[in-house]
């Protein structure tokens, strides 16, 4: 009988250290999906920024011109044409 225990217990320690080495891997999957998700996270933000920002430059182009199109058609002085014989 003592010859199938000491299997049995080597059998149960071999489980308990690929118990220990798989939730080791866990943990470093986990940190490392948290970093990815970080990184990501940051890189969306830097991104809506930068595309916020080319919005805003385009909206004051826009609203310039618009701008200097009404003051056009405000102040438009129309040519007076005579004709002389």
């Amino acid at each position: 009988m003592t010859n199938t225990a000491v299997p049995k217990e080597t059998l149960v320690a071999m489980l308990s250290e690929i118990y220990s080495q798989l939730e080791e891997l866990e943990n470093e999957i986990e940190t490392s999906f948290s970093k990815l998700e970080d990184q990501l996270k940051t890189e969306e933000a830097n991104k809506r920024f930068r595309a916020e920002q080319r919005l805003a430059m385009l909206e004051q182009k826009v609203f310039a011109k618009k701008e200097a199109s009404e003051y056009l058609d405000c102040h438009h002085v129309p040519l007076k044409l005579e004709l002389g014989y």
